[in-house]
């Protein structure tokens, strides 16, 4: 059987969903043309993109500030070096996996987003998160 024929449909053919979609030509393209259909994909879906991307620096914003603030007020202002030094070291070890965690979703949001564009797909900011979270732990993982 040939390998790019699953039940009667070429492999360009078939959905997400094993469902027939109108098929990905996938050509040769030079760098112009790679640069070009990349401008133009980030051109077009802007907003979104920037959607994605600000709802995610805005959670990684109030997640790392609202505890420094929080801490900064028990600690007081007395200025001396050793509470400074604690500060930073509680600040630093909550904040990092947080902001390794929100990039990562960034990240996979993004790439969700673009990828459904370049299909021709639609693609909402919600969607984009939504398709991501089914993919969660995998990418935390990776």
């Amino acid at each position: 059987m040939d390998a790019s024929r699953v039940g009667g449909q070429t492999a360009e053919t078939i959905g997400v969903n094993g469902m027939a979609e109108e098929p990905v030509r996938l050509k040769a393209m030079s760098l112009g043309e790679i640069l070009d259909s990349t401008f133009r994909l980030y051109r077009d879906n802007f907003v979104k993109f920037l959607s994605v991307v600000l709802i995610c620096h805005v959670v990684l914003f109030a997640a790392t500030q609202g505890p420094q603030l929080g801490l900064g007020r028990i600690m007081g202002p007395s200025g001396r070096m050793d509470s400074l030094v604690l500060h930073a070291v509680v600040i630093s070890a909550f904040s990092l996996p947080i902001a390794a965690i929100i990039n990562m979703v960034a990240t996979g949001a993004l790439t969700f987003g673009v990828s459904r564009r370049y299909l021709n797909r639609p693609m909402t900011v919600a969607g984009a998160f939504g398709g991501m979270r089914s993919r969660f732990w995998g990418l935390l993982w990776s």
